[in-house]
């Protein structure tokens, strides 16, 4: 049964769960889907509890019907092995009666920051915590890995080609970005940027930049 706008926040607790030394923050991906349409909107309130009810780190998000976003909490890993973590949900504007709408957890990830992961996150790639761009799926968390090999080049003169730039694209053959791109351009520096895809990525080009277009070819045997 749905909550009554006049009730209570739904509030969701769960732990306590010990957390890895190195793990320091955590991604969450949160939609109120949009099978039924309406035109309320609901708040969430995530927090992250110490193991004595104190909050440690909190973020507020409000989300439209068949909205969807992403964010990360950060907190001192170091400080704090027992967390719980929790979810209040309410209404910020109430103007459909019949239909509610509700909230989704898509996923929740626990990393280790590093500047690396936090480019991606801003920019919007999937290489970073918080983005899955097709099917909603879990985001690749490659920076998470790319930061401890590739940290070490972060000052040095180099080039980088990037093969297949943006999965939207893959399916409607028309980018509007090129996120891992900028995050690499921004990430190293003095390194010289590639980017080669079957689809005209040409608006990206900039300084220390520049994209090359594959041409499909069909063979037959």
């Amino acid at each position: 049964m749905p909550n009554h706008p006049n009730s209570d926040d739904v509030f969701v607790k769960f732990g306590p769960f010990g957390v890895p030394h190195h793990i320091d923050a955590f991604s969450y991906y949160v939609s109120s889907p949009g099978q039924k349409v309406h035109r309320n909107t609901i708040n969430v309130d995530l927090r992250i509890l110490d193991r004595c009810d104190n909050c440690i780190s909190q973020s507020r998000i409000w989300l439209s019907c068949g909205e969807a976003k992403p964010v990360s909490l950060p907190f001192n890993g170091e400080e704090h092995r027992q967390i719980y973590l929790t979810f209040s949900v309410y209404f910020r504007d109430f103007i459909d009666t019949s239909i509610y709408g509700g909230i989704e957890i898509k996923h929740i990830v626990g990393y280790e920051q590093n500047s690396l992961v936090t480019l991606f996150n801003v920019l919007g790639s999937d290489k970073g915590t918080e983005w899955c761009l097709i099917d909603e799926g879990v985001p690749h968390c490659y920076g998470i890995e790319y930061f401890r090999l590739f940290q070490e080049l972060q000052d040095r003169e180099f080039n980088l080609l990037e093969i297949g730039l943006d999965n939207v694209s893959k399916l409607s053959g028309c980018p509007q970005d090129a996120p891992s791109l900028r995050a690499w351009r921004k990430f190293f520096r003095k390194a010289n940027i590639y980017g080669y895809d079957i689809n005209d990525f040409t608006f990206s080009t900039k300084r220390r930049l520049l994209y090359f277009r594959a041409i499909k070819r069909h063979v037959t045997t």
